[in-house]
């Protein structure tokens, strides 16, 4: 069963317009998702008196329903994009290990303290030395994961913040030292996953 309580703090945090007010109210919001199982949880939190339950206006129920929704929503695409990144590392760390003829344990050893801008250039140098007629294929290839590694850095190191589309990623750039706001439009992060998966394909062919 969903935690309701911990629903309604987590939205309620990622909110600028919800007041003290508002946010008790979301409890039941959160009530309603998680279903009735969690009233009894709900109504006992200190502070929050049960008439507040019967205070929210159904505009008000149905913008914080949508609210969480898209939050939700954009937190899978985070969670996807990421989980299929940390796929496309591995697999690079696996073709460096099966060009090295390094065996598991050794894998670990040797390659893992790369970071993944290290790792690309340490692949794509030992991969052109045994493939000297793919030079330009695997620069593009390694060059094509350096640039998706950029977008993972917005994502894991950006902050988060309230969007008009959802949460958004605002990242300082170190070149420039000026903060952007990144994935205004969510739907890109489930492009970049595909990208990664596409990615990955092509490092086992290489």
């Amino acid at each position: 069963m969903i935690d309701g309580l911990a629903v309604a703090a987590a939205n309620g945090a990622m909110s600028t317009h919800l007041t003290e007010d508002l946010e008790k109210q979301g409890l039941r919001v959160a009530r309603e998702i998680a279903g009735e199982d969690a009233v009894e949880q709900v109504e006992v939190v200190p502070g929050v008196d049960a008439d507040w339950y019967e205070e929210i206006s159904p505009e008000l129920m149905n913008g914080l329903k949508e609210e969480i929704e898209i939050n939700s929503r954009v937190f899978q695409y985070i969670g996807q994009f990421i989980f299929a990144f940390s796929q496309l590392e591995y697999s690079i760390k696996v073709r460096l290990a099966v060009a090295l003829r390094l065996t598991e344990e050794q894998l670990d050893v040797v390659i893992s303290p790369y970071d993944f801008a290290m790792l690309c250039t340490v692949t794509q140098n030992i991969l052109i030395q045994i493939k000297p007629s793919k030079d330009g294929e695997l620069q593009k290839l390694f060059n094509k994961c350096r640039k998706l590694n950029e977008e993972r850095v917005k994502v894991a190191h950006g902050l988060w913040t309230p969007g008009p589309n959802g949460p958004m990623a605002r990242h300082v750039s170190r070149a420039k030292l000026k903060h952007e706001y990144h994935f205004e439009h969510p739907e890109k992060l489930a492009t970049l996953a595909e990208n990664a998966k596409v990615l990955m394909a092509e490092v086992f062919d290489s």
